[in-house]
């Protein structure tokens, strides 16, 4: 942690306002500002990890597995309670977080446009594709390590639990807008081997509030809203 400090320091001291150049000091203002927020929240994760399995192995039943997507600056290690009560109360055959790391964050930066982001009008199809990899990768390995063929239909299915933003990234994700180009996402399109079976939310945020003086998500959660293939019907 005082390392980190060592390192907002060092950029505040390195970040000059330029009027001729207002992409770079949006990008910079952002970056601070990023930094600011990580330096004082709990870091009980390392910044570098890799997620676990919380697994039933005794597990008969047809009920999905687990995959959770976190809030914002969350990381696996704190839905290990959640994992556990998902596996060893409810009885699902296994339940893990999709790894993301709190530095993950920033790369929301690059990915948004200083232009969109000033006029709201962000698309998650670029701004939130490094998300919907890090999803692509937890499903890769939950088809590892649950063959289709070991699955009581011939079908690996996954329930998928959203945390606050967690939860409309989900949406948009089940509703299409992550790269079918993937092998997961080719798997994802045919439902043959791989299919997402429910989505539950917490705390999540489904609509745009009309009288919002400032559209936090910036034009994301309106994309989501107005896309066809996100309804939730």
């Amino acid at each position: 942690r005082q390392s980190l400090l060592k390192i907002i320091l060092h950029l505040s001291n390195k970040i000059t306002i330029n009027l001729r150049q207002p992409e770079i000091n949006l990008r910079m203002i952002l970056y601070q500002c990023l930094f600011l927020f990580l330096a004082y929240i709990p870091l009980t994760q390392p910044l570098s990890l890799t997620t676990a399995t919380t697994t039933l192995t005794t597990a008969t039943n047809n009920k999905p597995h687990v995959l959770i997507l976190p809030a914002q600056f969350l990381v696996p290690a704190d839905y290990a309670s959640l994992e556990r009560t998902l596996v060893v109360d409810h009885g699902f055959p296994s339940a893990t977080t999709t790894p993301l790391t709190r530095l993950d964050w920033l790369k929301v930066i690059p990915s948004s446009p200083a232009d969109k982001f000033i006029k709201g009008t962000l698309d998650p199809k670029q701004t939130l594709k490094w998300y919907y990899g890090k999803i692509e990768t937890q499903l890769s390995q939950i088809l590892r390590e649950n063959p289709p063929d070991t699955q009581p239909d011939g079908v690996t299915k996954v329930a998928l639990v959203g945390h606050s933003i967690g939860g409309w990234v989900a949406r948009s994700f089940i509703g299409g807008l992550y790269s079918a180009d993937t092998a997961v996402g080719s798997l994802l399109k045919s439902r043959k081997s791989l299919r997402i079976t429910s989505l539950t939310t917490l705390g999540s945020p489904m609509k745009t509030s009309p009288s919002a003086l400032v559209d936090q998500t910036r034009g994301l959660l309106k994309f989501i809203e107005e896309e066809d293939s996100c309804s939730p019907a």
